[in-house]
């Protein structure tokens, strides 16, 4: 009876809901705009809190993206890793993913914990690959441009008015090479 109720639980923490492509990419640009504040962090605090942030908040892009919405229950963030983790078919997400959140709510809750530049520099690294698939594979061709150009300038694509259409080009080639290889 009582794993009857634990999985119950875990089948209410999300719940069907269609979000319109708008509302998604929105999800996408600011889990780019978090990582882009952990990117270029000096406190290895901060890199790694961004980090998190980014991975949560790509979490919730991508389940926006399968029609499925996040209850703000206890637990929540585990359960959004692990459903990153079963969409993109990726245990070490879920490996990796439960650590960071270990580790935030350690520093959190426990009194803290200090990150070291290696292990910011590591996890900066991981979530960039976890960010840049899935933003290859899952959003329109626009959206990825808008946040490539947001990556590479630092402002919204709306908001750059002119640039280098071969900086462009080479820009998206570069992305897509680095996942193939």
């Amino acid at each position: 009876m009582f794993l009857k109720i634990k999985l119950l639980k875990y089948y209410k923490m999300f719940e069907k809901f269609i979000f319109s492509d708008g509302q998604v990419e929105k999800y996408y640009k600011s889990a780019s705009r978090d990582f882009k504040i952990a990117n270029q962090a000096e406190e290895t605090e901060v890199n790694f809190r961004f980090c998190y942030d980014a991975l949560l908040k790509l979490a919730i892009a991508v389940c926006a993206k399968n029609n499925l919405r996040i209850k703000s229950r206890q637990g929540h963030h585990i359960k959004l890793i692990d459903k990153l983790a079963e969409i993109f078919r990726n245990d070490d997400i879920k490996i990796i993913g439960q650590e960071m959140r270990s580790k935030r709510n350690w520093d959190l809750y426990g009194g803290g914990v200090l990150i070291s530049k290696k292990e910011a520099a590591e996890y900066l690294k991981w979530t960039a690959d976890i960010l840049d698939k899935e933003m290859i594979i899952c959003t329109s061709t626009e959206a990825v441009i808008g946040m490539l150009i947001y990556r590479a300038v630092g402002e919204p694509a709306a908001c750059v008015r002119t640039f280098d259409m071969s900086f462009l080009l080479k820009l998206c080639y570069n992305n897509c090479i680095r996942k193939e290889t």
